[in-house]
């Protein structure tokens, strides 16, 4: 017997996706898991439910997608009905952005109420669907 040597171990597999080509160890049990599939939008929409952290949004338009490479799904169409949670609230709000202090890069963000219709810079990570930025168009 070979020592250091184990039975049935499976060997890496290349694995070619688009223009990429990676190892699929999937045999590893120590590996890292995959981080999900996160795609993101602008998007115009309309308010029909604001909670403290969330709100329910109706899609009207889609202005831009970017699906996550590794999936190419879209997981959004208009009409869609989706619960959001808002990254820094739905009241109103003055987000320091980098350089910290006073800054023309800071984001004001007005808050969102029942019927706004508003342009929003969303992702979709998993099950969380998740406003970044917006600007109300009323």
């Amino acid at each position: 017997m070979l020592a250091g040597c184990t039975e049935n171990q499976k060997q890496p597999i290349n694995e070619t996706t688009g223009n990429m080509t990676g190892i699929n160890n999937s045999g590893s049990a120590n590996g890292v898991p995959m981080r999900p599939f996160t795609d993101s939008a602008v998007i115009k929409a309309k308010v029909l439910e604001v909670q403290p952290q969330s709100a329910q949004l109706e899609i009207l338009q889609i202005l831009s997608y970017t699906p996550d490479l590794r999936d190419g799904t879209v997981k959004l169409a208009n009409g869609d009905i989706r619960n959001f949670t808002f990254q820094w609230g739905t009241l109103p709000t003055l987000v320091d952005m980098p350089p910290l202090g006073p800054s023309s890069t800071d984001m004001r963000l007005n808050g969102v109420s029942t019927s706004s219709i508003l342009n929003a810079n969303i992702s979709i990570s998993g099950n969380l669907w998740t406003v970044y930025a917006y600007e109300p168009l009323d």
